[in-house]
Formats: C-alpha cells, structure tokens, sequence
C-alpha cells in the first residue's frame, strides 16, 4: 500500500511539473507574442509616418504643378491677346501703308 501511496504521490509530482512548464511556456509563448505585437505596433507607426509625409510631399507637389499650369496658362492667354492686338496693329499699318503706296503711284504717274 505503501509503495502504491507512494506510486500515485510521484505520479501527482510528475504531472505538477507538467502543468508547471506547460505555464512556462505558455508564459513564454505570450511574452513573445507581446513583444511581437509591440514591434508590429511600432513599425506600423513609423511605416504610416513615413507613407503620410509622402502623401503630404506628393500633395504638395501636385498643387504645385496645378499653380503652375494655371500660371503658364494665363501667361499664355495674355501672349495670344497680345499676339492678337499686334496682328491688328500690322493689319492697320499694312492698309495704311498699301494706301499711301496707291496714292504715291498716283501722284507720279
């Protein structure tokens, strides 16, 4: 009886340190996963950080180049009104110029 008591007291024993290193690990097993998800959590950060500033740069540009074309575009409507009023000057000059000629030829002949 003795060695039987003795038998299911080792066995108890046994499965104790079982339980007690299937907690260790599980522990363990936990720890790490925190670790992880705190690694995970940071690089997430820093990976949104650094993808928001070059949204916020691409942004930047694109409004740039939107001032820009609206600027080249003004700049050119006011060089094709410019273009324009020279064209009418020349025409008025030319008509002038062909009338003066009609009438010189006139006088000499």
């Amino acid at each position: 009886m003795e060695c039987a008591s003795k038998g299911v007291c080792f066995w108890i024993g046994q499965r104790d340190v079982e339980i007690q290193v299937s907690i260790k690990k599980a522990l363990h097993c936990q720890q790490m996963i925190e670790q992880m998800e705190a690694s995970y959590r940071q690089k997430n950060a820093e990976m949104e950080d650094a993808f928001r500033k070059e949204l916020e740069e691409a942004q930047a540009e694109y409004q740039k180049a939107i001032s820009s074309f609206q600027t080249k575009d003004s700049e050119r409507e006011s060089l094709l009104g410019d273009n324009k009023e020279l064209q009418e000057k020349y025409a008025e000059k030319s008509r002038y110029f062909v009338d003066c000629s009609l009438c010189h030829q006139r006088f000499v002949q």
